[in-house]
């Protein structure tokens, strides 16, 4: 059945194409192809949003993701707006709250993995430190240590005890 602004191409090319001119579908009946546009009007970026919340298909819910990023990336204007609402502020968190928790672990295991290497790191500097007094112990004295290793490894007085 054939819609207002969506036109078939035959013969043209190998294959059928279609043009979609989006200010003439009909909002009502082509929401979410309409939402692929950076022209969405609040009314229907709310009812999108309203919409979006309402559906529980895991599937269809991938899809949804795949549009409102879209969407949301091409009217960032009127989102801003929209959040403002404390109403359409909830639903969006609520779509959005399987990306945001995505990113945290993805942010919280970057962490981890910063943390492990900067600990492994300061390990290395420790065990390089505590090597070099165990070697000097042999050939000076706690000041000449002290001095050279502040120097070496550009310690402070507080450092330094950690250590000797």
């Amino acid at each position: 059945m054939p819609y207002m602004g969506i036109y078939y191409i035959h013969g043209i090319s190998p294959f059928p194409a279609q043009i979609i001119v989006a200010k003439e579908l009909k909002p009502e009946e082509h929401m979410w192809i309409k939402a692929l546009t950076d022209k969405m009007e609040k009314d229907n970026m709310e009812k999108l949003i309203e919409k979006s919340v309402e559906i529980s298909d895991e599937y269809e819910r991938e899809l949804v993701k795949a549009i409102l990023e879209v969407t949301l990336n091409a009217n960032s204007s009127l989102i801003e707006e929209l959040r403002g609402d404390v109403k359409m502020g909830e639903m969006m968190l609520k779509i959005m709250q399987p990306m945001i928790l995505e990113l945290e672990k993805k942010a919280r295991k970057e962490g981890i993995e910063e943390g492990i290497e900067e600990g492994m790191e300061k390990g290395i500097e420790k065990g390089k430190i505590l090597g070099a007094i165990e070697i000097l112990h042999n050939f000076r004295s706690n000041d000449e240590i002290r001095t050279i290793i502040m120097e070496k490894y550009n310690l402070t007085e507080s450092d330094i005890e950690k250590y000797l």
